[in-house]
């Protein structure tokens, strides 16, 4: 006895739900959080590390870079 075929349109319906829920996950902050996380820790750099040197370089006003050579 071959299984019971769901309508189109209730599979459609629950495919749509699925993706909608997905996009809803994905743009989260704690997802965004963890991707940012997983990526740095791949490169071998501490997120938090990271953020204190940012705040440092902003509280000295920024950071400038020569673009004229190799002068000093």
């Amino acid at each position: 006895m071959p299984p019971k075929k769901k309508p189109v349109t209730a599979l459609r319906a629950k495919l749509k739900e699925k993706i909608a829920l997905q996009r809803i996950t994905r743009s989260t902050k704690e997802q965004k959080e963890h991707t940012i996380d997983k990526t740095l820790k791949g490169m071998g750099i501490d997120k938090d590390k990271l953020k204190a040197d940012l705040e440092a370089v902003k509280k000295q006003g920024g950071l400038s870079i020569r673009a004229d050579g190799c002068h000093p």
